[in-house]
């Protein structure tokens, strides 16, 4: 694609909410941020040993926000092509197709060349990967496919999958998919202006990319292994304005276990469905006081809770 084509509009559904959140206290139930103490350095610090993963939405949005550097080194990583330079990049972008369908992108980066680049982070299982993929890719291309613009002008667009349970992937670290002709030549290639790459967190090996997986997927962040994602979580610590985004990402993943065991339980009786939460909490190795200011539950029912998990433990 050439430089002067004409770029699509790439809107930003965060506005002017710095780091994908609405700037408010860290969410704490019990006091206002200024004094909260998970957002000082040894708090925060050890706030992300609980659980909380890089692919995770909610951390994901923190970790990346407004780097741009290292969005670039991903997608270099993932494509193989050190010459890609990204020259803009958005977190949380809505676009609209020409039905009305509206999707929503966790990130939208455009290279030097105009060439569109969309990550999704994926920490569930999910089983229309390929069909998700090749709607958000057919949305970038439309919306970049300006009325008047030539077909040879048309925009190249490459969707990357991260996906921690390796949906679709075929057993490999990265599944590269382009048209091909199923008729001619083994092997022969399209020319096709839309790409797609999907790679597996399940597959733990020490090539550059599989280091990036695994510490997308690690659930304890002080144990990161790549030496650029190492600094950038350093740097999230030691500022406040990325510990008070570190309290936020905590109390939003907090907050979507709570909401996923409600809706889990809708038809349960609230005592039942609050104890499952819980367990749920205690599980992912949350504090006992998080657990009971997210839940309502006493600290010594969590206490008991805990004390019979580690009774009943095989």
């Amino acid at each position: 694609m050439t430089s002067n084509s004409r770029r699509p509009d790439m809107i930003d559904e965060r506005g002017e909410k710095p780091n994908g959140f609405e700037q408010k206290a860290c969410g704490r139930r019990v006091t206002d941020c200024a004094d909260c103490a998970e957002c000082d350095p040894t708090s925060a610090s050890e706030m992300i040993s609980r659980g909380l993963k890089l692919i995770s939405d909610p951390m994901s949005r923190a970790f990346f926000h407004e780097q741009t550097s290292l969005v670039e080194y991903l997608i270099r990583n993932v494509t193989g092509d050190e010459t890609i330079v990204i020259e803009e990049m958005r977190q949380q972008v809505i676009v609209t197709n020409p039905n009305g369908r509206s999707a929503q992108f966790d990130i939208v980066a455009r290279d030097e060349n105009g060439k569109i680049y969309n990550i999704e982070f994926q920490s569930r299982r999910e089983k229309a990967v390929v069909q998700r993929a090749l709607t958000y890719a057919s949305t970038l291309f439309l919306n970049a496919l300006k009325p008047g613009m030539s077909y040879e002008g048309c925009p190249e667009v490459c969707v990357i999958f991260l996906l921690e349970h390796g949906e679709e992937c075929d057993g490999k670290l990265i599944r590269h998919i382009k048209l091909r002709d199923v008729e001619g030549a083994i092997g022969v290639e399209i020319n096709s202006p839309i790409e797609f790459y999907f790679v597996s967190g399940a597959l733990h090996d020490k090539s550059k990319v599989g280091i990036i997986m695994e510490d997308l997927c690690c659930t304890n962040l002080h144990e990161l292994s790549d030496p650029k994602f190492i600094d950038r979580m350093n740097a999230l610590i030691h500022q406040e304005i990325g510990r008070k985004t570190m309290c936020e990402a905590q109390e939003k993943w907090e907050n979507e276990l709570l909401d996923r065991g409600i809706k889990k339980g809708e038809a349960k009786g609230r005592a039942e469905v609050t104890r499952d939460i819980v367990l749920s909490m205690i599980r992912h190795n949350l504090d006992d006081s998080i657990i009971s200011c997210t839940t309502g539950m006493p600290l010594t029912s969590i206490q008991a809770m805990r004390n019979e998990m580690a009774t009943t433990a095989p």
